[in-house]
């Protein structure tokens, strides 16, 4: 309902979901028919889109892990290589 009525108000809205790999057990998971990647391609059958930043990137932050936080959040030295990717690739 909301995506409905964030469409009616702003007819030009995308919605896009970004994938992030935080290490490399998880890219191991992800290649596989997981219920993630099943979720994902239904969001984009709805019209969303998947924007993989593992693919996009320079550099590999999944298997470094000076680029995260033992939690897998991404530290400084990983936004600064993802923002300006996002805003390069999707027009910010």
């Amino acid at each position: 309902q909301s995506r409905d009525e964030l469409r009616k108000r702003y007819p030009d809205i995308k919605f896009i979901i970004v994938v992030y790999i935080d290490n490399l057990e998880t890219r191991k998971y992800m290649k596989g028919n997981t219920p993630e990647n099943i979720f994902l391609k239904e969001l984009e059958n709805e019209g969303f889109i998947i924007y993989n930043l593992d693919e996009k990137l320079p550099i590999d932050l999944a298997s470094d892990p000076k680029y995260r936080f033992p939690d897998l959040h991404p530290k400084t030295e990983s936004w600064q290589i993802i923002v300006p990717q996002l805003v390069k690739d999707l027009n910010l």
